[in-house]
């Protein structure tokens, strides 16, 4: 999609760099622009470009987000997955439903890991969920040893 929400056809003149976005998209491609899809009441809970439309915008417009963020994934369940460029991790997203409630989950993820992981490291959680209101919850790998326990 571009700045104004229209789905953008490819092209083999050149490459852009997007963010991917895979997954259980209903949509038809069309080029209707997300600010209609958004205002219309009876499309709003059926359609799910409105909500890949927040998050890619909000990642687009954030320089630290754009260089960390992906993909965007839809799931069958209708949770959105965050794929990072750095790290072995997934970020759960949940539901991306207004403006506030994304810039509030990148405000979170933001501080997770400017805060979290450095003391936490990268290698150790194998899924950051922001799904849950006002708090971040971080799925330890499996076998994941701690090297600073061991020490104490």
């Amino acid at each position: 999609m571009d700045e104004d929400g229209i789905v953008v056809r490819t092209s083999g003149l050149h490459t852009a760099r997007v963010v991917v976005v895979t997954g259980l998209i209903p949509d038809r491609i069309s080029s209707i622009p997300v600010k209609e899809i958004i205002n219309n009441d009876s499309l709003k809970s059926i359609r799910k470009l409105d909500d890949v439309y927040r998050i890619s915008n909000y990642v687009c417009n954030d320089p630290e987000l754009q260089a960390l963020i992906g993909q965007i994934h839809l799931k069958k369940n209708g949770d959105f997955v965050l794929i990072p460029l750095v790290g072995d991790h997934l970020i759960v997203f949940g539901t991306a439903f207004s403006d506030r409630e994304v810039r509030e989950k990148f405000e979170k993820l933001k501080i997770f890991y400017t805060k979290g992981l450095p003391y936490e490291g990268w290698d150790k959680y194998s899924e950051i969920s922001l799904k849950y209101g006002g708090q971040i919850v971080g799925k330890i790998k499996e076998g994941y040893k701690d090297d600073n326990k061991e020490n104490e």
